[in-house]
Parts: structure tokens; C-alpha cells; sequence
């Protein structure tokens, strides 16, 4: 990892090696923070709020975790339980950060994110410069399962069109800008079905998933990461990037 250099990035972003990595800072205030996501899914689970909350990162995703549980058992399914948490005003205005981040052209994403904003944000910024809304992109999300890893690996060869991928799950778009950008043949059943929460949640499944680590350890090497929203504490992001370059040796380019 390296400081933060404008003419690095720049130079990046025009030889189409910089992908931008975005985490649920980005999509704040149009949905919740870490902390106000797992207060609204013990909300939902009629939990009370523990007199000592603690904030600390295993002590939250275990309060979450819980609650789900509890939500499971009320008959919420997984993917219900998020979208409730998760948005604070599912048609309010856009986060000023997600808009900044849309008026570029990204051929490729990563995040962490569940919610549809960075694809309302794209609709929003296109069609405001006067793109026709027949021409507008047809972005494809994938998850990581080893069809859509594949996929991911492909792109990364040859970048024929705007692609997410989506680290953690991703919920089904409700909002009309959203659908307007996503590839008419996208299905969500799989990326829903692939939803976890917390990192601790994600290091489990992913650890089973060798096809999703060869995938994002070629991510890896062959882009320069842009952290956004997004911090490097979690201790799973850590041993992944330090298992890839123990295994393929230092990345040529900065992250």
C-alpha cells in the first residue's frame, strides 16, 4: 500500500487499471451506517437495545447475526431483513460521494456494498448529461460464484462492458433508475442467496470458495485498488492480500 498520489491515480484511470473498491461509506446518508444497520435489524427482531451497546467490530456483527436469527425465525427471510436495515429513504436524493464517483466511467467496480445506489447514481449523472434512456449502459453484477468469478476473470481480460462485483451479496433493485442501467438478463435469486454479514460471516464462505480467492487474487495483481467508504482494519482483508502476495509475490502496481 502506498501514499495517497492524484498523478498515480490519474495515470491508473487512463490506462483502465484503477478500480475503485467502495464500502458502505459511499452510500450514507441514503442508507444506514454499520452501527444504525445492526440497531434496525434488532428493531425488526424486536430486540432491545443492550444497555451497553459496544461498537467494536466482532461485538456488532455478533448483535447482527442474532437478530437475523430471530428475524428467521419471525418468517423475514435474509434478504427482507437487510433491505428493511439497510435504506433510510429508498427514493430520497443520492449521497454526494456515490454521484462524484458515477460521473466517471469505471468499466469495473468492487464492493462490499448490498444496495443499488451506485447504480442510481449512474442513471442519475447519464441522463442529466442527455443520455437517451435507450442508450444507457447495460451493467452487469456479479457475484462469487464460479460461473460469475469466470465472468470476472474475462473482464478483466477484455472489459466489453460496466460490471459490479459484488463481494458480500447484493439485494435486488427496486428503484426504476437502478433497473434502467442493469443488464436486462441479470438475475438476482443467487447474488440475494449470497448475502453475509460482517466480514467474520464472509471469511467462512469464501474460504470454501478457492475459484472466488484465484479471481480476486488476479483483481489484485493486475489493478490498483481505490479504497472508498471503505477501511483496510478488517483483520480477513489483511490475510487476504497478504495470502496473495505470499503466494504470487508483490503487486506491480500500488493499491
Amino acid at each position: 500500500m502506498t501514499s495517497f498520489d492524484p498523478l498515480q491515480l490519474l495515470t491508473a484511470y487512463d490506462r483502465g487499471r484503477l478500480v475503485p473498491f467502495t464500502g458502505s461509506g459511499m452510500s450514507v446518508p441514503a442508507c444506514t451506517t454499520w452501527v444504525q444497520f445492526v440497531a434496525r435489524l434488532e428493531s425488526g427482531a424486536d430486540i432491545p437495545a443492550p444497555a451497553m451497546s459496544g461498537s467494536t467490530s466482532a461485538r456488532l456483527v455478533e448483535r447482527a447475526l442474532v437478530a437475523l436469527r430471530v428475524q428467521r425465525r419471525m418468517g423475514i427471510s435474509l434478504p427482507d431483513a437487510v433491505r428493511t436495515a439497510l435504506y433510510r429513504s429508498p427514493g430520497g436524493s443520492l449521497p454526494e460521494n456515490a454521484v462524484a464517483l458515477a460521473k466517471l466511467h469505471w468499466p469495473l467496480i468492487c464492493t462490499t456494498n448490498y444496495d443499488d445506489i451506485h447504480l442510481r447514481a449512474t442513471a442519475h449523472c447519464l441522463l442529466e448529461k442527455g443520455t437517451a434512456p435507450d442508450d444507457l449502459p447495460d451493467i452487469r453484477v456479479l457475484g462469487r460464484s464460479d460461473a460469475d468469478c469466470k465472468r470476472l476473470l474475462q473482464h478483466l481480460a477484455l472489459p466489453a462492458e460496466q460490471t459490479i462485483w459484488a463481494l458480500q451479496g447484493f439485494l435486488h433493485p427496486t428503484h426504476a433508475d437502478a433497473r434502467a442501467v442493469l443488464d436486462p438478463a441479470q438475475a438476482f435469486d443467487a447474488l440475494e442467496h449470497e448475502l453475509v454479514v460482517g466480514h467474520a460471516e464472509y471469511r467462512r464462505v469464501t474460504h470454501r470458495a478457492p475459484h472466488f480467492r484465484r479471481a480476486f487474487a488476479e483483481l489484485f495483481r493486475s489493478r490498483s485498488l481505490l479504497f472508498l467508504g471503505s477501511g483496510l482494519n478488517e483483520a480477513y482483508f489483511r490475510m487476504l492480500f497478504d495470502e496473495i502476495v505470499e503466494l504470487g509475490g508483490t503487486p506491480g502496481q500500488p493499491h
